[in-house]
């Protein structure tokens, strides 16, 4: 696992950092080829992979956007690799994953041999694509283990849901406020001190290893005038929550596409409409989600999800997430068994 600050014993099973010798290998790539991107096949990255691979006698990979040298060294050694969804995939950003451009010079090698969409939405959008991997919808994966130890005294979270998202450095500041390390949409206190609603925080899972990543972020709300109560819910998994939540906003996280999921209306916060349609293509139109910069439109749509039960969106699928999920876990034992 390369550049990772995990130790031996802080991850289940085996564990090896692999952060020296991922760094030699770039130290010898940069050497040879003046950059420290990937650009050929016969990479000393890919051969690191490659021995790794060799040793461990690996016959399969899952993981989350695996490494095209990773995916090279995999092919080599008759090795499949798996891709797990995990957030929005755009196919149009040309420093996406899984954006041609970031494969082409190396001639379209270095895919991996499947990914497997957890959200049905992106995995339509994948056939209009012409991608170099096999796809697999496998539904919601993180629903068939995670639960909330408490989850028959959560009450429905009547106020606003909102999950946060720290990674908004590249926004415009006139936009978002910022406290220490903690970053918050400014139309999130303007909205929610119009129509005079509580907040419930869900905080993201890289900020719950500071302890005072609460606290700061209820220092940011004062300072934003924000006047009414705020909770913190972090002892859950988010996807234990949802049947408890009667609305959620997000500034543009994928947790919006998970909201859907789970029949929960959404708020998208991002002020660029345009940017919001190309990150959520084919979404854009339901009645179970509201994107607009009109703070108007807005307010009433969430007025309007805390008094009644709005029509639920659904997915046109027969498919079932925990039926997807097996057929997904089927589909490893035969690749382990007999690599197609």
């Amino acid at each position: 696992m390369p550049f990772t600050n995990k130790r031996k014993g802080q991850c289940a099973d085996r564990f090896i950092n692999l952060n020296i010798l991922v760094s030699i290998a770039i130290i010898l790539r940069f050497l040879k080829t003046r950059s420290f991107y990937l650009q050929v096949e016969e990479d000393s990255l890919t051969y690191l992979y490659s021995y790794i691979l060799k040793k461990t006698k690996a016959k399969l990979i899952i993981g989350i956007t695996p490494p095209p040298e990773l995916c090279l060294a995999a092919k080599k050694n008759n090795c499949k690799t798996i891709d797990i969804q995990h957030g929005v995939i755009n196919f149009n950003l040309t420093n996406s994953y899984y954006s041609l451009d970031k494969r082409e010079k190396i001639n379209q090698k270095g895919w991996p041999d499947y990914i497997a969409f957890q959200m049905f939405k992106s995995y339509m959008l994948s056939q209009e694509h012409k991608l170099f991997i096999k796809t697999i919808y496998v539904g919601n994966v993180e629903a068939q283990f995670n639960n909330c130890p408490e989850d028959n005294a959560i009450q429905t979270i009547q106020s606003v849901f909102y999950t946060a998202q720290p990674m908004l450095d590249n926004y415009d500041e006139d936009h978002i406020a910022t406290y220490k390390n903690v970053k918050l949409p400014k139309r999130l206190v303007a909205i929610l001190n119009q129509l005079k609603l509580d907040l419930t925080i869900k905080l993201h899972p890289r900020e719950l290893k500071n302890r005072k990543q609460s606290l700061n972020y209820s220092i940011l709300l004062e300072k934003m005038g924000y006047r009414h109560k705020v909770n913190f819910m972090d002892n859950c998994s988010l996807e234990s929550l949802w049947k408890h939540i009667k609305i959620h906003l997000s500034f543009n996280s994928a947790s919006c596409l998970r909201s859907l999921a789970n029949n929960v209306p959404t708020v998208v916060l991002d002020y660029d409409e345009d940017r919001c349609k190309k990150m959520f293509p084919g979404i854009t139109h339901s009645n179970m989600i509201c994107i607009s910069k009109d703070d108007n439109i807005v307010t009433n749509y969430i007025s309007s999800h805390l008094v009644i039960n709005s029509q639920k969106f659904n997915p046109s699928t027969n498919l079932n997430d925990e039926q997807n999920f097996d057929k997904f876990i089927q589909k490893c034992e035969q690749l382990l068994i007999s690599p197609l």
